[in-house]
């Protein structure tokens, strides 16, 4: 997976146009793995990409699995230019204390969060504190699992930048994405 995202990068990048960054997810596995660094230093090496195309995504579970180690990789890939997600936050039984030491860039919010939520409810208050948070710590926020033009609506009045669901498209590959925005591909 990180070698395709790689090379569409690349590719992207060749073509001169404007385009999104591309997100890998990494298993707890694959984000623990030694080799971790010495294959994307070579993966950025042969594809001779700008590396903040590229965000690596880990779980909240995996960050916390081992917090300093996650600490010292997120610090070495942002030191190589490449941008760090927690995604699914609020899975697990990480801390908010955790946060301030993350090096990352972005937090993804779990779709548990948005699934029931409604104005005046209690993920709303949830998702305040969390959006709040993120935004103070300088992250990007990004909510999963948007379904409803109502939670679109809440989530844009709390500040959350970014969202991810079926309400704004079904999961698509590179072909289908660059084909459904045709000339309109920013």
């Amino acid at each position: 997976a990180l070698e395709q995202a790689c090379q569409q990068i690349q590719e992207w990048e060749r073509s001169n146009t404007q385009f999104y960054p591309i997100a890998v997810n990494l298993s707890a596995l694959q984000f623990e793995n030694k080799k971790l660094f010495s294959t994307l230093e070579g993966l950025l090496k042969k594809y001779q990409i700008q590396p903040h195309h590229l965000i690596i995504e880990i779980t909240e579970s995996t960050a916390m699995r081992h917090i300093d180690l996650s600490i010292r990789a997120c610090e070495r890939l942002r030191d190589m230019g490449i941008r760090v997600a927690i995604d699914d936050f609020g899975t697990g039984h990480s801390s908010f204390l955790y946060l301030k030491d993350l090096p990352v860039d972005e937090l993804k919010i779990d779709r548990g969060f948005i699934v029931d939520l409604k104005p005046g409810s209690k993920e709303e208050v949830i998702l305040e504190s969390i959006i709040h948070l993120a935004k103070k710590l300088g992250l990007t926020v990004t909510a999963e699992g948007v379904e409803t033009q109502q939670q679109v609506e809440i989530l844009t009045r709390l500040g959350c930048q970014q969202f991810q669901g079926y309400l704004l498209g079904m999961p698509v590959n590179v072909g289908q994405l660059i084909q459904s925005q045709g000339a309109h591909f920013v």
